[in-house]
């Protein structure tokens, strides 16, 4: 067994409550006969779906299928049954012979198409009812790897996607183009089994229990910033639990937690916030909301049929049979967002080991001037409300009234040739910090208006979210509907209130444009701007998906901060606001606990940091944060912050580390420091400066960038977490 599935075992057989079930006890000791014999058919010549199975211990099962069909689309494997709460890993290698003439065997993961890429036909595929959704084979490579949950009963089926079936088997063989299949015959497929391994808690009282932590005395210095956050920056610090504290350059220090104002008590599951005062009086206050957008994993989110009605989150059974499109309307509303401070298991955001990243304030006080004296605006930094009142007015002029689309007779809202994005003010790069609500592949747009992906571009651990095989880079005349490099990822960032003078006005209720009737034709859409239903009040951020990596993409739920072109989008009738292309991208969560891919599997993870957290931390929580500076960024300096959790105590030290322990040569194009912040002997964060040299950008008839830097790479990722003991942590709270 592989040491990934392993690990997660360990963690869920300690953590289950409930006796594991077995499958019937004849189903393993007598598995099916072949589907057909040895010598009993040509393109089989030793047999088709030859099963065995073994039981290394007692409630584990190693199904091995040598020879699978791959002469069907797909083919049920009723023997091998699953139970809920039953943790499964497959392992899949060998080769196919997909007829034709030459070399016409082809790896059944990971096809090569004789040029180098991977093949968009010849793989094999799985489908299993609650996982990979009902009636929705997937490629078998993106299953292939750690255990994963069963949410309901059900069974295995395997599939194989060629143009012509009929001539496919294990016949004749040759070594295949590029000699893939050289050493390489037989397919081979087998099943792990673990009964019962991953069932999730019967009993979540550990996360919904909670006791009344008491109200500590107020500082006056921290007290009067937290109330300045919760009624200007509409940012609920929550109520002091902790007395004040002092350490080296720090002159205050308390712990907050959630709680209404005036109350005695706060609820000591809610996350707790910390707030910090410095010698030179500058303050730090770490905030964890306690709503966030449902996470789901990015690699499995696409906007197409079948994909967008795939089950995002198979191994959660209260989500299981929730697709990535439920996922993406239900996270766009406020309303229906789930709580941080439970796993997702428990009814929450994030899952087993990863939660929401805590937003950190950074504000200076004046030394002339006495606590009471403190405003919004005496406060240098204060991240100030902006009223509805600053968002984008007729962002629809800004388009010309009109709307980028095929040319419709009689509808004057149209334009064809009109530049699909128009910048609000100049083709500079503006910020937005916030929270990620979705982030996912579009497949709705047209080829000739993207970029195609230089050869040799780094695109991640996996290159498309889709099958997981290379997507097609020529892009000049095509439906952008596959998955191809060139189509846009798209990300929505609720903004926190100081930058909603992004966001275009909710103009529907006005007038039309004088003389028009657009908003008789396009009554769904017509000025809504931001508040559209698709993004409910975020902002929109694109990019084509080649520019940022699969590992370092933003998910759901992620501490956002993002730095691109400031647009309004004029191919569609809101006349919405965006940052497009975006130039950097930096997204952070909390991990607390070692991956565990069985309640919460995803390639689009810092590997190195994520699956070694408690070896690197010690177990402590960390902020992840992933950084991508995109191939579009053309100014010559760029500086962004790198925060861990809110701060355990005052005399907590930060420690930080790196993805890539040493630059890696795929690094091309810029240059970048790192310094620890504030430089008094205590810092709470990393300070990041990514420079470059001179880079001018093209913009094309539909006011995109045309000439995005192909020698521009930079993604990398950062974990920050405290250390702390009895000595320098005499009175931290113990739980």
């Amino acid at each position: 067994m592989r040491p990934q599935s392993l690990l997660a075992l360990a963690i869920f057989l300690m953590f289950t409550c409930l006796a594991p079930r077995t499958a019937s006890a004849d189903a393993c000791d007598t598995p099916p006969p072949p589907r057909y014999q040895a010598g009993q058919v040509d393109n089989y010549p030793n047999g088709a779906d030859v099963i065995t199975c073994t039981k290394p211990v007692p409630a584990r099962e190693v199904w091995r299928i040598d020879y699978p069909s791959v002469d069907r689309s797909l083919t049920d494997y009723p023997a091998i049954t699953f139970n809920r709460g039953d943790a499964v890993a497959l392992s899949a290698s060998g080769c196919v012979q997909s007829g034709g003439f030459g070399n016409t065997w082809k790896r059944y993961v990971d096809p090569d198409d004789g040029n180098g890429h991977l093949d968009s036909l010849y793989y094999g595929t799985v489908q299993i009812v609650g996982v990979t959704g009902n009636n929705n084979p997937q490629t078998i490579k993106h299953w292939i790897g750690p255990a994963f949950a069963i949410p309901i009963d059900g069974h295995l089926a395997l599939g194989y996607v060629d143009d012509d079936l009929s001539d496919n088997g294990y016949w004749n063989h040759d070594d295949g183009l590029n000699d893939q299949c050289v050493g390489l015959d037989k397919v081979v497929v087998e099943v792990e089994i673990n009964r019962g391994a991953a069932r999730e808690y019967e009993d979540c009282s550990k996360w919904t229990n909670f006791t009344h932590n008491p109200v500590a005395p107020s500082v006056p210095e921290l007290a009067r910033v937290a109330d300045l956050l919760r009624t200007q920056a509409e940012m609920p610090f929550g109520l002091p639990i902790t007395h004040d504290a002092h350490a080296q350059a720090i002159t205050h220090f308390q712990i907050f937690q959630d709680g209404k104002r005036d109350s005695n008590t706060t609820l000591s599951n809610r996350p707790k916030n910390s707030a910090e005062m410095h010698a030179n009086r500058c303050l730090y206050y770490a905030h964890t909301p306690t709503m966030s957008p449902t996470w789901y994993p990015a690699d499995l989110a696409f906007d197409k049929s079948p994909q967008k009605d795939w089950q995002a989150r198979p191994w959660d059974a209260s989500l299981a049979n929730v697709s990535f499109s439920e996922f993406e309307d239900s996270n766009r509303k406020a309303s229906e967002w789930r709580p941080t401070f439970l796993p997702g298991y428990c009814g929450g955001a994030g899952t087993s080991w990863r939660s929401s990243a805590p937003r950190w304030i950074e504000v200076c006080a004046p030394r002339e001037l006495p606590v009471n004296d403190w405003t919004e605006k005496t406060l240098t930094g204060f991240p100030d409300a902006e009223p509805v009142s600053a968002e984008i007015e007729h962002s629809g002029a800004i388009c010309g009234w009109q709307m980028k689309s095929r040319p419709s007779l009689g509808d004057g809202c149209v334009d064809a040739f009109r530049e699909e994005w128009t910048v609000v003010t100049s083709h500079d790069f503006r910020s937005v910090e916030g929270l990620f609500t979705n982030t996912f592949l579009s497949g709705d747009d047209y080829g000739r208006d993207h970029n195609d992906m230089p050869d040799g571009h780094y695109v991640g651990v996996h290159t498309d979210v889709i099958t997981h095989n290379d997507a097609v880079d020529n892009c000049a005349f095509l439906e952008v509907d596959n998955g191809q490099h060139c189509a846009d990822w798209e990300m929505n960032v609720l903004p926190d209130a100081n930058y909603r003078h992004l966001l275009a006005r909710d103009e529907s209720t006005l007038n039309d444009r004088p003389g028009g009737d657009c908003k008789s034709k396009h009554p769904t859409y017509y000025r809504l701007g931001n508040n559209a239903e698709d993004l409910l009040g975020a902002l929109g951020i694109e990019g084509e998906q080649w520019y940022y990596p699969v590992g370092y993409r933003p998910e759901p739920g992620d501490r956002a901060v993002v730095r691109g072109m400031w647009i309004v989008d004029c191919g569609h009738p809101d006349w919405h606001g965006e940052l497009h292309p975006a130039s950097l991208l930096q997204s952070s969560y909390l991990q607390t606990h070692d991956y565990a891919p069985v309640l919460g599997a995803t390639w689009n993870r810092p590997l190195r940091l994520t699956s070694n957290w408690r070896a690197i931390t010690n177990g402590e929580p960390a902020v992840v944060t992933k950084i991508v500076v995109s191939p579009v960024f053309a100014e010559d300096r760029l500086e962004v912050d790198v925060w861990p959790p809110a701060r355990p105590c005052a005399g907590a030290r930060l420690h930080v580390e790196r993805e890539a322990l040493k630059p890696t040569p795929r690094w091309r194009g810029v240059q970048f420091t790192e310094t620890l912040l504030p430089a008094d002997g205590n810092p709470n964060h990393l300070h990041l400066t990514v420079t470059r040299g001179p880079y001018n950008l093209d913009f094309g008839g539909d006011g995109d960038v045309t000439n995005p830097d192909s020698k521009l790479t930079f993604f990398t990722a950062y974990m920050a977490w405290w250390t702390h003991d009895l000595e320098s942590c005499p009175s931290r709270d113990k739980d």
